[in-house]
């Protein structure tokens, strides 16, 4: 029998708007090197699952910049987030949210940090 995707069987388990990002995806792309424990899935709401011995952390961001579509794409049917937009997600989750001005344009993540990532 085929093994299943495990990224794939959390995004549906989930059944909520989300995308792979944070520590996984920079994990994929070389750019952090310690052991991941969990697959990071970004959506509407924080919750903490295991499937099996496989463990997931879904992480909460509001709308507003959830639903931008700005260093996302599909793979295999899976929204990931590419690793620039992984990278601020990243450090906003380390900052107050209060503190993020109203203006703030994921348009401008290639030009800021620069193209490491699929396209």
């Amino acid at each position: 029998m085929e093994e299943i995707d495990p990224v794939f069987l959390g995004v549906r388990t989930v059944r909520v708007f989300c995308y792979l990002s944070a520590e996984t995806v920079l994990a994929e792309n070389g750019l952090i090197q310690q052991e991941i424990p969990a697959i990071t899935l970004i959506g509407n709401q924080s919750e903490k699952f295991s499937i099996g011995e496989q463990d997931f952390y879904l992480r909460k961001l509001a709308d507003k910049f959830l639903y931008n579509p700005a260093g996302i794409y599909k793979e295999n049917g899976i929204k990931k987030a590419t690793a620039e937009r992984a990278v601020v997600l990243s450090a906003l989750r380390n900052w107050n949210l209060a503190k993020i001005n109203e203006s703030c344009n994921f348009s401008r993540l290639p030009g800021l940090i620069g193209n490491f990532s699929k396209p």
